[in-house]
């Protein structure tokens, strides 16, 4: 008698659906990253010369006086334009091989060193979604996101199985559960827990502030919802991705609810990339259930036909090696201790073992907004005194000198510039002082060259939930007159 094949253990089912990955939902991820990559390299080529070179905020000489420790970057190899434009470039041509799935592991690779080597350029500009990203990249090296719609799909026949596991999947999984669960472990304050305002006091915020976040403010009740229900859903929906019963269903629901909520933040504050990186991050956690209920079959296959090659329908996805998943294993404890120490210095990984988290831009933290936001206001002024007397704004255009809170999108050309004004009024920024003014005299000198004097001012004034208007306070962060930049 022939022996009947054993039935798959619980394990064996629920493994592949809480640490796996669709190929679908990895390939959308691919050309996601694509597209954002080269969205970042444009914004951020629109200040190549003022972040990047040695005419602008961050001379190579400042980049090496600031001192990162353990950090490399190819980009410090000079400071002339011509040289970031090639890199900037390099870094494009990766990113659209990613887009269409060209050698799409080799394209990552370069896309995550290169990430690596800007964001250690000029770390004064860099957000949480920066860090998210080189980190999803690090992973992606190791996926299959290539085996599905893409150029590299095309040279081999399409395997029916859209399901991957390897160290690769649950790792990228575990990296998205640490950003969600550690944003919510941080949110201690009483703005979050007692009052119920964080969401008011970050929509009250004049540099955080978008187009849509005045209206907001019009309901605060359904903002205090808002904030209970954030702060709740990050410390109970990571767990989702991995529920021991109905898998999927709650994978899918969770991804939903933090689809949802990067959306929100992308309408109502200005914080750069990191809810699209969120977005496209969370949604490649989609599971096959709903490809196959949202993806017509026929569609699929048009898909397929487009982008595979004919013939036999079996095809090898890569997976790493053995040595490669063991190698991820260690990564991925790493990873966790890394964010565990983030929590409690007690748990941090010793000084000499954080020198590869460092160099391979592991290093992360999730504190955003948290323990609750800030209740002030916080804007910029660069103050540039004429021959006649007249001050005017350089930060505004050169227009006449108004000390009032003015929207976001006023004050910051960008969102680097605003992390960059933030950052340099700091004392770890401090560095950076005298080159912004020098780059500001070189811009203006030619247009109006009767400035006598610059000034860099710190605007702060407290939020108050009452809406009260508090008179706001000067801090004076940096001065230079015509003179000592001629001499310089």
């Amino acid at each position: 008698m022939s022996r009947e094949p054993k039935e798959d253990s619980w394990l064996q089912r629920w493994l592949p659906q809480a640490a796996g990955l669709d190929l679908r939902s990895l390939a959308c991820a691919r050309m996601a990253f694509g597209v954002i990559i080269l969205l970042d390299l444009a914004v951020r080529s629109s200040s190549l010369r003022a972040h990047y070179t040695d005419l602008g905020i961050m001379p190579v000489e400042v980049y090496h006086q600031l001192g990162v420790p353990f950090t490399l970057s190819l980009h410090a190899m000079s400071g002339e334009v011509w040289f970031q434009t090639v890199l900037f470039l390099i870094n494009a041509l990766a990113a659209c091989a990613l887009l269409v799935g060209w050698r799409s592991r080799t394209a990552t690779l370069v896309c995550w060193i290169f990430l690596i080597s800007l964001h250690n350029r000029n770390f004064l500009l860099l957000n949480g979604g920066d860090t998210w990203m080189r980190n999803m990249l690090f992973w992606g090296i190791f996926l299959p996101w290539g085996d599905r719609w893409s150029y590299d799909a095309r040279q081999v026949a399409r395997s029916e199985n859209n399901q991957i596991l390897s160290s690769a999947t649950a790792g990228y999984c575990l990296q998205i559960f640490w950003v969600y669960i550690m944003a919510g472990v941080f949110k201690t304050g009483a703005a979050w827990w007692q009052e119920g305002s964080a969401t008011q006091l970050t929509l009250q915020l004049a540099e955080w502030t978008g187009e849509l976040s005045f209206y907001g403010l019009y309901y605060p009740t359904l903002l205090k919802y808002l904030t209970f229900s954030v702060l709740v859903f990050e410390l109970i929906g990571p767990f989702l991705f991995f529920a021991p019963f109905a898998t999927q269903q709650l994978r899918l629901f969770s991804v939903l609810g933090f689809l949802s909520f990067h959306l929100g933040l992308a309408l109502f504050i200005e914080i750069g990339i990191f809810p699209y990186v969120g977005m496209i991050a969370v949604s490649t956690l989609i599971p096959a259930l709903f490809w196959n209920l949202a993806l017509p079959r026929k569609l699929e296959k048009f898909l397929d036909k487009v982008w595979s090659k004919p013939g036999s329908k079996q095809r090898r996805i890569y997976r790493p090696k053995k040595t490669t998943n063991w190698l991820l294993a260690i990564v991925i404890f790493y990873v966790a201790l890394w964010n565990a120490g983030s929590w409690k210095q007690a748990y941090a990984p010793a000084a000499r073992a954080q020198v590869p988290g460092y160099l391979l831009g592991f290093d992360q933290y999730w504190g955003l907004f948290a323990p609750e936001p800030p209740r002030y206001h916080n804007w910029f002024v660069a103050v540039a005194t004429l021959a006649d007397g007249r001050k005017i704004d350089l930060i505004r255009d050169g227009k006449p000198l108004v000390w009032d809170k003015p929207s976001s999108s006023v004050i910051y050309k960008t969102q680097r510039w605003k992390r960059m004004l933030v950052s340099m009024s700091n004392d770890f920024g401090k560095p950076t002082r005298k080159p912004f003014l020098r780059f500001l005299y070189r811009k203006w000198l030619p247009l109006r060259p009767d400035i006598q004097e610059i000034e860099l001012i710190r605007m702060v004034q407290e939020s108050r939930l009452d809406f009260e208007e508090v008179p706001p306070q000067r801090a004076l962060v940096e001065r230079m007159t015509r003179e000592e930049f001629l001499g310089s």
